[in-house]
């Protein structure tokens, strides 16, 4: 009988892929140990590819974080110049 394993697969853009195989027991603290490992496995190839694209993810990212906040000082600045909405008031009709 085969020892038991998990197993995974990262397929990359250009269509190559690659195997990521972790051999465990038949325990529940050897699964969980098991996943563990493969995560950063996995995690360690992911952040080789981010290397690879010279950071331009972090730089997207740091991009996207910047228009965030630039967006949310014009609102804070539309905000305050105009001050609260005026109050209605009724009027009686006759």
């Amino acid at each position: 009988m085969a020892a038991p394993e998990l197993r995974g697969e990262l397929k990359y853009r250009d269509g190559d892929s690659r195997e990521f195989v972790v051999k465990t027991e038949k325990s529940l603290q050897s699964v969980l140990s098991g996943i563990r490992t493969l995560s950063a496995d996995v995690s360690e190839a992911l952040t080789e590819l981010v290397s690879q694209d010279g950071g331009t993810a972090g730089n997207g990212v740091d991009q996207l974080n910047a228009d965030e906040e630039e967006d949310q000082s014009k609102t804070r600045q539309k905000g305050t110049s105009r001050g609260p909405p005026a109050k209605r008031t009724k009027t009686l009709k006759a």
